[in-house]
């Protein structure tokens, strides 16, 4: 019984010596990488349903700091109204500085909405694609600026994907 204790002693210290190994070499240091780009495929989920936000409040979705984003997508399920206006703001740049993004018909998928319920709106983002063109993207929030609190209904989503990043 004893040699098994130590068995497995041995066997966590190994583990943790090897994942302690592959974290050093994830984090060591890297090659100067100022001016490169890095491809990655990372999309992310976030489901809002029941979330309050308060009037004149946001939730923040996204920080990637100190990195920025050069292509990515955002894709947000969000209540609307039947004209395709969503009450919400989309706040995008690197924070504090966000511009304002107000979410509309232009950049609705009619055909997967449901106006009056709940709209899909989605947008390519990074330089280039975000308006301004010349736009730092760091953070994304979701901005309540009406004067009531807004609880989230069943289903109400947000879907983040970087595609590609560069130092900030």
């Amino acid at each position: 019984m004893d040699n098994m204790h130590y068995l497995l002693v041995g066997l966590v210290l190994v583990a943790i010596i090897l994942s302690g190994l592959s974290y050093m070499k994830l984090t060591a240091a890297a090659p100067n990488t100022q001016n490169q780009s890095t491809s990655l495929s990372s999309i992310d989920t976030v489901l809002l349903q029941g979330q309050t936000i308060p009037a004149g409040s946001y939730i923040h979705l996204m920080d990637i700091s100190p990195e920025q984003v050069v292509i990515g997508h955002l894709a947000f399920k969000l209540p609307c109204a039947l004209n395709g206006t969503s009450p919400f703001v989309l706040l995008l740049g690197s924070a504090p500085s966000f511009s304002a993004l107000h979410l509309n018909q232009s950049e609705e998928l009619t055909k997967i909405s449901t106006g009056g319920q709940l709209c899909i709106y989605h947008f390519y983002v990074g330089k280039g694609y975000a308006n301004p063109a010349t736009l730092e993207l760091t953070d994304v929030a979701l901005l309540n600026p009406t004067n009531q609190s807004i609880t989230l209904p069943a289903t109400t989503t947000a879907v983040i994907s970087l595609n590609k990043v560069i130092p900030a």
